[in-house]
């Protein structure tokens, strides 16, 4: 059913898209419509739309701005970009350029100050500090004996019934809680008495190996896997600032080629999504036309004719254009069709280049192409 139709179909407008020229019986006429060559400009990134620049029915030179999107964040991050990056260079400047004279002296100086503290932990406490913790257990000793008379008062008073047992119960806790901390201050002085603790010991020495060790490092100087990271670290924040710097750059739309701005979908406050086609340009110098020729006459045109045509718009002139491709297979090729008479109905494609120097035509206007049936010779 689909064949039948195509065929009908066919059948019917071959003929009302060629026509013999009324007044030249050696022309006929192919019609078509005249198309152009359509780019679209969007933003990358997306955005909320700042400004518009142009309107529909402007024409547009390669690189005019075309609208604009807010930048505000962008420029946030960029401003945080730009301070990473410093950063990471000063980083880098300072393990490349090694420590200075002043910092090894300062390193050293440190180290030999916690040496100090290790020989001390070592050999125990001085005896200034042993005065200090006689002198912390003889108080604490003082302060139980008060507190153990002071129980011994209360008790008597609570048997002769002129104290209360809360008031005994509180006298006895105290002088419990002054026997403990008085004991706690005689071991700590025996501690102290008799050797270091190990614990401070091992503590003091794992802290002068990290600083000799630290010494080391600031003379020998970074080594070339530290280099490489503090590098890597520059590289990573440059190229952060870079994308930002992109998005930017993407947040201005320019159109990327001349013609004249035949749709624009947006307005100020509108928020568009990434790759949005916001402005399509339509190069007016850039116009073409196809029409289909029968095969009965395809002899009569080639590529690289020069063809005049015609245009409602504009009747009393004639525009020219130049075939640029003739398709290589026929369309509308009714399938087991094999009478001649019924072959006519197979056309091929004619692209052609139109000229457009004035400017005057335009995608979507119909056109008729003439084509002469005589060579160059003024034979058929």
């Amino acid at each position: 059913m689909k064949n039948i139709i195509s065929i009908f179909t066919v059948l019917i407008l071959i003929p009302l898209a060629i026509s013999c020229n009324g007044k030249n019986p050696n022309e006929f006429t192919l019609s078509g419509t005249i198309e152009g060559e359509s780019v679209h400009a969007g933003s990358r990134i997306g955005g909320r739309v700042a400004e518009i620049y142009v309107d529909e029915g402007m024409q547009v030179n390669t690189g005019d701005v075309l609208y604009r999107l807010e930048t505000d964040v962008l420029e946030a991050e960029k401003a945080r970009a730009e301070s990473l990056v410093k950063e990471a260079e000063a980083a880098y400047d300072v393990i490349a350029s090694g420590a200075k004279p002043e910092d090894i002296a300062r390193a050293r100086q440190e180290a030999e100050a916690v040496r100090l503290g290790w020989e001390l932990a070592m050999k125990g406490p001085l005896p200034e500090e042993l005065a200090v913790l006689e002198s912390q257990a003889a108080s604490l000793e003082a302060n139980y004996r008060n507190a153990i008379d002071a129980a011994d008062r209360m008790k008597r008073l609570f048997d002769a019934g002129v104290a209360t047992e809360r008031e005994y119960v509180a006298t006895t806790e105290t002088a419990i809680a002054s026997f403990d901390l008085w004991q706690a201050a005689l071991s700590q002085l025996d501690a102290a008495r008799n050797h270091p603790r190990p614990e401070e010991v091992d503590a003091a020495r794992a802290r002068y190996y990290a600083a000799s060790s630290g010494v080391s490092s600031l003379i020998a100087g970074a080594t070339n896997e530290q280099l490489a990271q503090a590098l890597a670290r520059v590289d990573t924040a440059r190229e952060a600032l870079t994308r930002i710097d992109v998005d930017i750059a993407e947040a201005t739309v320019s159109a990327p080629s001349e013609g004249i701005v035949s749709t624009f979908d947006i307005k100020p406050g509108d928020f568009t999504s990434p790759g949005f086609p916001a402005c399509e340009i339509t190069d007016m110098s850039k116009l073409k036309v196809v029409v289909y020729i029968p095969e009965n006459r395809l002899g009569f045109i080639h590529e690289g004719d020069r063809l005049p045509l015609k245009v409602d718009s504009f009747p009393d002139e004639t525009f020219y254009g130049t075939v640029v491709n003739v398709a290589a297979h026929a369309e509308y090729t009714p399938r087991n069709v094999q009478v001649v008479d019924e072959r006519v109905a197979q056309v091929f494609a004619v692209e052609i280049s139109v000229e457009n120097p004035e400017l005057k035509l335009r995608p979507g206007m119909a056109a008729d192409v003439v084509v002469s049936m005589v060579d160059q010779g003024g034979n058929r």
